[in-house]
C-alpha cells in the first residue's frame, strides 16, 4: 500500500537540502521499495524566499535555485508566506522543521510544532 507525505519544510540549511538531495536521488526507491510517496509541497526560508506548490516541488530544482543570488525570490512558485503562514496553508501533512532555533526558547521551533500539531501534522 502506497503512503502518501506531503513536507512543508521550515528552513533549507544543510539539513533541509540534504533532504532534498535525498529525494531527488531516491525518491524511486522510496516508491517502489518502501511504499512511500514523499513530496516537498513547501519550503520556507527567512531570508531567501519561499516556494509552494500543492503537487509538489522538483527537488533538484529547489537546490538549484537555493544556490543562485536571491534563492528563491525569482522562483516561479515563490509565495509571500512566513513559516506560521507555511504551516497553516502548505497543504502538508508533515511539518520537517530545521530554521535555526534558539537554544533558551526553543523558539521558533516549538511554535511552529504546535501550530503543525493542532492542524494534525
Amino acid at each position: 500500500m502506497m503512503k502518501s507525505y506531503q513536507l512543508a519544510l521550515i528552513g533549507f540549511g544543510a539539513a533541509g537540502q540534504g533532504l532534498a538531495r535525498i529525494l531527488s536521488e531516491r525518491a524511486d526507491w522510496l516508491r517502489e521499495q518502501r511504499g512511500a510517496d514523499i513530496r516537498i509541497t513547501a519550503v520556507c526560508t527567512r531570508s531567501r524566499g519561499t516556494v509552494h506548490n500543492p503537487a509538489g516541488l522538483d527537488p533538484a530544482a529547489l537546490l538549484a535555485a537555493i544556490a543562485q543570488p536571491g534563492g528563491f525570490q525569482n522562483h516561479p512558485d515563490r509565495i509571500d508566506w512566513d513559516a506560521a503562514a507555511t504551516v497553516a496553508h502548505a497543504n502538508a501533512n508533515v511539518l520537517v522543521e530545521v530554521s535555526p532555533t534558539d537554544l533558551t526558547t526553543a523558539e521558533p521551533a516549538t511554535s511552529l510544532i504546535r501550530a503543525a500539531i493542532g492542524r494534525g501534522m
